[in-house]
């Protein structure tokens, strides 16, 4: 310790400075014993009611998450309500080496179609047919059209259509067939029962009950085959009295032409209608009608046009 005047080196136990006289006071001494006096706390901090957290608006972020599960639940139930109440669809596939198609259909329309090698499909017009006579009439006739049109067969979903499948004497000549026609129209083979209707200039035709066939020839035509074939086509669209009409790629005896098919909603009877051209570049034109039910449907003497001869 030093003195507080002189600066000389004084004991602890010092009362007087040796040097100037000057009298010490215990300082720090008092001083521990101030420092024991000392209470030492905590800290002590002021809270600040002033200040809170922030405060996040939860309720906005609820009110888009309900919103979202109302819009998916009302989605869901769409799909689920359509596909129970939808119109059940069944598909019939005719296959053929003349050519392909297939429909999808419910019990209101036809949904769908693909129709390839030559065979054509107006949907427009087969829906108006298939309102007019229903599901199951039209899917017979269509049957009945594919497989004497081109000797193929049909599924229905995958399983054999319930029309059967197997013809009967489509494209086989019977064994009663007699040869009749001119040299102006060509020949044709008909059961010997048909008789001759009448002939007129470049035309000639044969029935049998409420069956009939006619053969007609244009002669030195500046028009094409396939401008007559079009015209006759676009007629019967565009008749009401007809329905189903369908053109197709055809072979008429060993001529190359059309086949063009109808079914007359009025008189409930199959056209089939050729269009060909010869070796003597005439056009000929064949027409083969008659009913589609019964033991003489006109489907039974499909065979007829393929037995067409020039001479």
């Amino acid at each position: 310790m030093l003195c507080k005047k002189c600066g000389a080196n004084l004991l602890d136990t010092d009362t007087i400075c040796s040097s100037c006289g000057t009298l010490v006071s215990n300082e720090i001494e008092t001083g521990i014993n101030n420092l024991n006096d000392v209470v030492f706390s905590s800290p002590s901090y002021t809270t600040n009611t002033s200040y809170s957290s922030p405060s996040y608006k939860k309720g906005i972020d609820k009110k888009y998450i309900i919103i979202g599960v109302i819009i998916i639940a009302i989605i869901g139930a769409f799909f689920i309500i359509n596909k129970i109440f939808a119109p059940k669809t069944k598909t019939i596939v005719c296959t053929s080496d003349k050519g392909n198609i297939s429909l999808k259909y419910s019990e209101e329309k036809i949904v769908s179609y693909k129709a390839t090698n030559g065979i054509t499909f107006d949907k427009k017009d087969q829906n108006e047919t298939y309102k007019d006579i229903g599901t199951d009439s039209y899917i017979k006739q269509f049957y009945a059209w594919f497989k004497g049109a081109t000797s193929g067969k049909c599924t229905i979903d995958g399983e054999e259509a319930p029309i059967s499948n197997t013809t009967s004497s489509n494209y086989v000549v019977p064994d009663n067939a007699v040869t009749v026609g001119d040299n102006i129209n060509g020949f044709i083979k008909v059961p010997s029962n048909w008789t001759k209707n009448n002939t007129v200039d470049n035309s000639v035709s044969y029935v049998y009950g409420d069956n009939s066939i006619t053969l007609e020839t244009i002669q030195n035509s500046d028009d094409t085959l396939d401008s007559y074939a079009d015209l006759y086509y676009n007629t019967k669209i565009y008749d009401g009295n007809y329905g189903n009409v369908t053109k197709m790629g055809k072979i008429i005896g060993s001529y190359s032409g059309y086949e063009i098919y109808m079914y007359n909603v009025v008189t409930d009877r199959f056209v089939y209608s050729f269009w060909f051209e010869t070796d003597d570049d005439n056009i000929h034109f064949m027409s083969l009608e008659g009913p589609s039910e019964g033991e003489n449907k006109v489907t039974e003497f499909l065979f007829i046009p393929e037995t067409y001869t020039l001479e």
